[in-house]
């Protein structure tokens, strides 16, 4: 079975800044049980690792963005082009206004 297959949830297009440490990526799509983003940066992560992220949320309001951290872990890593792609299993999230 790929990877394809293995999702549970459906994905939605989204592209927003996302900080792992003091590197930023972008998110390309975005699930309740994983996502995808990618950053020029080396990300230094290794598939099976766990690994944080915090993004702001401030489409619904634009003067209180909520902070969510996403705690996971990388299930696939993509070199393309001089870009890192991150597949990672969201486990958990919590927002922290």
């Amino acid at each position: 079975m790929n990877s394809l297959n293995r999702r549970v949830a459906e994905r939605v297009e989204l592209s927003i800044p996302v900080v792992l440490g003091d590197q930023v990526a972008l998110t390309r799509d975005i699930s309740p049980e994983g996502v995808f983003f990618t950053s020029e940066d080396d990300l230094e992560l290794e598939e099976g690792s766990s690994i944080r992220f915090y993004c702001e949320l401030s489409h619904a309001l634009p003067e209180r963005p909520w902070k969510v951290e996403f705690c996971g872990r990388v299930v696939r890593i993509e070199q393309n082009h001089g870009q890192t792609g991150v597949a990672a299993k969201i486990e958990r999230y919590r927002c922290l206004h």
